[in-house]
């Protein structure tokens, strides 16, 4: 090797050598180098636990929309009411505040006459019933913001609950509120009847309508009498044989011993059970 190649050698090396002592980071910049990077995993390791959270967070909302979905709403169950006096019973339901079944006290079933008259008790004796749950509905379509309704398929709260006299309330989905009043009179076919519209902006006579329904039949036809049998002998002239006893005597009504059955008011107007022919 030449003795100019050994010295250039040696040159680059010494040169190599003074750089790297030059150029060595003192301790303060290795310090602030090492903060540095020491922030850079601080801020990495926060913006990873946002990210998990905001992922747990919408992972929770999404849990409990989907808990709620599948959890049906709480069922209100209907309640049947009865306001009563000496002769007259009626049954209220809190759906719709509408009348479930009307009974006369003083007048007997068919089912009850049968028991008394052989001699049995009859079971669950309430009197003659003129109508009963399903046979009727009653309602009053009105315009509730801009919806239309039927106070029929509203539940209400009843208060001032008296053996003759209850008051039902109901708050409609916009806010309004209608009350119904029933009460009977004391020894009386008369039941009274109330309402309060409270709110309903906006409605007239012309978008209010009394809905009633009635649904049930006629009661079934007696069935025919057998053909009628001669009681003497038979006619040898050929002529027409002579009548005899009627096979069906009258008899008295067995469901009351008054003839007719009083009416039964409301609000001054009696109450009839329309039927479908």
């Amino acid at each position: 090797m030449e003795r100019n190649t050994v010295v250039g050698i040696v040159l680059l090396g010494l040169l190599l050598t003074v750089y790297t002592i030059v150029n060595q980071p003192t301790d303060e910049e290795i310090k602030a180098q090492q903060q540095k990077e020491l922030a850079i995993k601080k801020q990495q390791a926060v913006a990873a636990k946002k990210a998990a959270e905001s992922a747990k967070t919408v992972k929770a909302a999404e849990v409990k929309k989907d808990s709620t979905d599948t959890i049906q709403k709480p069922v209100i169950q209907e309640e049947t009411v009865r306001i009563e006096n000496a002769k007259l019973a009626v049954d209220l339901s809190t759906k719709g505040g509408q009348i479930n079944a009307v009974y006369l006290k003083e007048f007997n079933s068919y089912t009850s006459f049968s028991a008394k008259l052989n001699g049995k008790t009859p079971s669950n004796d309430q009197g003659l019933c003129l109508f009963n749950k399903g046979d009727q509905s009653t309602g009053i379509q009105v315009m509730d913001g801009n919806k239309s309704i039927s106070t029929s398929s509203l539940f209400f709260t009843k208060s001032a609950v008296t053996p003759s006299k209850i008051i039902f309330s109901a708050k409609t989905p916009a806010g309004n509120e209608v009350i119904q009043t029933y009460s009977i009179n004391s020894d009386s076919y008369t039941l009274d009847y109330s309402i309060e519209m409270v709110g309903f902006k906006g409605n007239t006579g012309s978008n209010v309508t009394l809905n009633i329904q009635t649904t049930s039949a006629s009661p079934p036809l007696p069935p025919p009498l057998p053909p009628q049998q001669p009681s003497g002998p038979p006619s040898t002239s050929g002529g027409p044989l002579p009548p005899g006893p009627p096979l069906h005597p009258p008899q008295q009504n067995p469901y009351s011993n008054n003839p007719v059955a009083p009416p039964v008011f409301l609000s001054g107007l009696p109450i009839q059970q329309q039927q479908q022919p």
